[in-house]
């Protein structure tokens, strides 16, 4: 949360190790980084407004959602 996202953008209950990825609406890796807390803030102030796709993959679970960059 939140959803159209202005800086930071939120994520909870992660699995400590999960992998988080971010890509533009052109499939272009924007961010790739590993999972060190259970709740992480993610700063997005750099990147364009646009459509993104947020990827979350652990051991047992690959989830993806879309989000906006306002």
């Amino acid at each position: 949360y939140p959803n159209p996202v202005v800086d930071v953008i939120h994520l909870n209950n992660l699995t400590v190790g999960s992998r988080i990825s971010i890509s533009d609406i052109s499939g272009r890796m924007v961010l790739n980084q590993q999972v060190g807390t259970t709740e992480e803030k993610i700063d997005m102030s750099a990147l364009a407004n646009g459509i993104y796709t947020l990827s979350i993959l652990n051991e047992t679970t690959h989830a993806v959602t879309k989000f906006i960059k306002k």
